[in-house]
């Protein structure tokens, strides 16, 4: 009986730790997918606060894929882009009057009933999370036939622009769309803090 003394003693120690740890955090609720560790909320990327209720905002939004869902058949005069009919589509992203990326592919003869998808590598960085950006679908109607681009100055229609805020303050997700009613543009993002 002498002996079972210290081992009862350790036992009960042990579980009393335990059970203490677990009273640290009680009826404690981390929100946002925070959870309670020794009495603390451990927030995730993107929350902080004792209960990780607030947003931290991001330094950099980056886009990983564009996704052309929607655009216009005809100009609002109900022409056609082109000769053809359809416009050549060449996406491009814009910061105010600064153009951040172009689309390198054209894409010929473009349908507007065909989702065109880009899977962006690199990535496109957004410094401005909370910056009004433009996204721009532009019939490409670049040099042609035996024309030099020194030659003439090359004015590509516009087929639709909208703009978008990569961040908000209404939590993080993963897709963005900028829409105007004459193009629908979804935008796959990932963000950095």
């Amino acid at each position: 009986m002498k002996n079972a003394l210290p081992f009862v003693f350790a036992v009960m120690t042990i579980f009393g730790l335990t059970s203490c740890q677990k009273e640290n955090c009680g009826n404690m609720d981390c929100l946002n997918g925070g959870y309670c560790e020794s009495g603390f909320c451990q927030c995730p990327d993107g929350y902080t606060g004792a209960d990780c209720g607030q947003q931290i905002a991001p330094k950099e939004v980056q886009v990983y894929k564009i996704e052309i869902t929607h655009f216009a058949a005809a100009t609002a005069s109900n022409q056609n882009w082109d000769p053809t009919g359809a416009p050549d589509l060449m996406p491009r992203l814009y910061l105010n009057d600064v153009c951040l990326w172009s689309c390198t592919e054209v894409m010929e003869d473009a349908n507007p009933h065909v989702v065109y998808e880009h899977n962006l590598v690199p990535c496109i960085n957004l410094y401005v999370p909370k910056g009004a950006y433009t996204l721009r679908l532009e019939d490409y109607d670049g040099p042609q036939g035996n024309a030099m681009a020194t030659d003439q100055v090359i004015v590509n229609d516009i087929v639709g622009e909208a703009t978008f805020t990569p961040y908000t303050g209404n939590g993080f997700p993963t897709m963005l769309q900028a829409n105007n009613g004459n193009m629908e543009v979804k935008l796959y993002v990932m963000y950095r803090w």
